[in-house]
């Protein structure tokens, strides 16, 4: 992304993610822009354009178009200047005591010239020292479930905690498979044929 003000991408998405234990857990993981990168990668190879808000291009201006996006333009960030400053702060932070690089440094996931020196930062609360698991796991399940029980606007069927989708769309999966699109198939099809594996079975 551009960070706040600039026009010039050197700063990463930064993405957050936050677990709590429960049945199902409650998930965020969530990048600072307003979407990640994979899903212009999508669009572009689909042909498809994008909504406006989604990026801008080299010079700041919005654009539906995922290829000046990704070519030369910028990730547009959440909320503007909140997110530009969130994501900041996690770069200035995690670039200095990780031992890896701040966004400019990093080289991309698409190329191959080195290591890309991204830097990681993991923290985990062992509950049972600020109170017995049971306890916390019961709080977080009423919050939950308060949330889900409150007023519902207009054209929300029901109201989701953060990960739940997911979790059900796992269960579904685990089921009946996963769909894959046209693109996706060709792309994994190459993939396979150039490290001589065979695809997996389809059903459909």
């Amino acid at each position: 992304m551009a960070v706040h003000g600039s026009v010039s991408r050197s700063l990463g998405n930064n993405p957050i993610a936050v677990a709590i234990p429960g049945e199902p857990p409650i998930v965020l993981d969530m990048a600072l822009s307003v979407v990640a990168r994979g899903y212009l990668v999508q669009a572009a190879r689909a042909g498809k354009p994008i909504p406006e808000g989604w990026g801008v291009d080299a010079d700041g201006n919005p654009t539906t178009d995922p290829n000046v996006v990704l070519e030369k333009g910028s990730l547009s960030p959440i909320a503007t200047y909140k997110g530009s400053g969130l994501s900041l702060v996690i770069d200035a932070i995690l670039g200095a005591i990780a031992g890896g690089g701040h966004s400019h440094q990093i080289i991309g996931i698409m190329e191959d010239n080195g290591p890309s020196a991204v830097p990681h930062f993991l923290a985990a609360l062992k509950i049972e020292v600020l109170l017995p698991l049971a306890v916390f796991r019961a709080a977080a399940a009423a919050f939950a479930d308060f949330l889900r029980q409150s007023p519902h606007a207009k054209d929300a069927e029901r109201i989701w905690m953060p990960g739940e989708i997911e979790w059900t769309q796992r269960k579904a999966r685990l089921d009946g498979g996963i769909p894959l699109s046209d693109e996706r198939v060709k792309e994994l099809t190459e993939i396979g044929e150039r490290l001589e594996l065979p695809f997996p079975e389809m059903t459909g």
